[in-house]
């Protein structure tokens, strides 16, 4: 656990001596046996700065443009995940996760993971929907 010391009057007088002669943070840390980060939080205090620095903020645009049109023929998903940074399709091969694990070529690598004929088998298993279950 980290404990803190505050910084006497003593000190804050010799930090002042020691920068006002050319000392750099580094040194008068060494000296006082304290962080560079302490030493240099202290300055900022003394001077009435800011002790974090304000985030660059971006100009706003000169001028308004209208928001971009969202196509009716894109479906959700896309739109999602185009807004994520995903690429809209990432063709390629990957691992069948449905059970049989061959390598198949998938249209989307990201959200079809599971080969055709594991689907099918899959969906032959599965009950029919006008049965149902008693227990």
């Amino acid at each position: 656990m980290t404990t803190f010391e505050r910084i006497s009057p003593e000190e804050s007088q010799k930090i002042q001596a020691l920068r006002a002669a050319g000392s750099s943070i580094d040194d008068i840390a060494v000296e006082l046996n304290r962080s560079n980060n302490g030493i240099w939080t202290h300055l900022r205090r003394l001077a009435g700065l800011p002790l974090k620095p304000e985030k660059a903020r971006a100009k706003p645009p000169a001028a308004v443009s209208p928001p971009p049109a969202v196509s009716v023929a894109a479906p959700q998903v896309a739109v999602r995940r185009k807004s994520r940074g995903l690429a809209k399709h990432q063709a390629g091969e990957v691992k069948c996760l449905g059970g049989c694990g061959k390598i198949f070529a998938s249209p989307d690598r990201l959200r079809i993971r599971i080969c055709p004929v594991c689907k099918h088998r899959h969906r032959q298993d599965a009950l029919p929907t006008n049965s149902a279950l008693h227990l």
